[in-house]
């Protein structure tokens, strides 16, 4: 067996006789015995470097893991900040047609949880249903919200659908939320309150909640026209009677 003589770290200069440096834990390559021969192993054999990092040098797998994955991350948010973006209506909102979803699971979700609301954590739209068949004393909700169903779908008899606007319209900044308690759409800026089919209930708002443009394609899919944006209706042609179901959530 010949005994390996000490070497010169190649990274930090620091003398040292192992395979890695113990100062900053570098390979080194193998200097030549005190007779001149290549360095050998406890065995008696040539020793072989290994092609990484020694076995107190081993990187941790979660480490690898979190590289792999901010490779991957960073990959896919720069795939998505290069792609061209869609034009923006006056409320943020992209100028496109949105599939919101099969008709039968919109309305499945609507009747267990309520209105549909889109993003869910920070909402700009709506998706509430309405009945065509209702009639009270301020007039016909077929009348005032279907005509051919060209703006608001009809699915059935008593069924059809409204895509709202959640932004209020007299406070641009301001986003008009749905209150459990109530049943209502409150404007917690002002105080201004809609009914569930978004028309104005009280407060200093003009109008009841704007909506979008919407029909269900022959493959069963609502889709809401967000370039195709419609006022909603003044405080005098409200159709639903409904008083609040609770305590609102908003005040004066």
């Amino acid at each position: 067996m010949h005994a390996a003589g000490p070497r010169d770290c190649p990274q930090c200069g620091t003398r040292d006789q192992g395979r890695f440096c113990g100062r900053c834990g570098a390979r080194q390559e193998p200097s030549p015995c005190a007779d001149g021969s290549a360095a050998h192993d406890a065995s008696g054999q040539p020793s072989a470097l290994p092609d990484g990092p020694g076995p107190d040098r081993t990187i941790p797998r979660r480490t690898v893991l979190a590289a792999v994955g901010g490779v991957l991350v960073g990959g896919l948010l720069g795939s998505l900040m290069t792609r061209p973006a869609a034009p923006l209506d006056g409320e943020g909102l992209p100028t496109a047609d949105l599939r919101i979803g099969a008709i039968d699971h919109v309305l499945d979700r609507i009747r267990r949880d309520g209105p549909l609301l889109l993003p869910d954590r920070v909402a700009r739209l709506a998706v509430v249903t309405w009945d065509p068949s209702y009639r009270s004393e301020a007039g016909s909700a077929l009348d005032r919200y279907g005509p051919e169903a060209e703006d608001h779908p009809i699915v059935d008899a008593t069924t059809g659908l409204l895509v709202l606007s959640l932004l209020s319209s007299t406070h641009a900044d301001c986003r008009v939320r749905f209150c459990e308690a109530s049943q209502w759409f409150e404007e917690p800026c002002h105080g201004s309150r809609f009914n569930r089919w978004g028309e104005w209930t009280a407060g200093p708002a003009p109008r009841g909640l704007d909506r979008y443009r919407s029909r269900v394609t022959q493959e069963g899919d609502l889709i809401a026209s967000l370039s195709d944006h419609i006022v909603g209706p003044h405080r005098e042609i409200g159709i639903l009677d409904q008083p609040p179901q609770g305590p609102t959530c908003v005040y004066d």
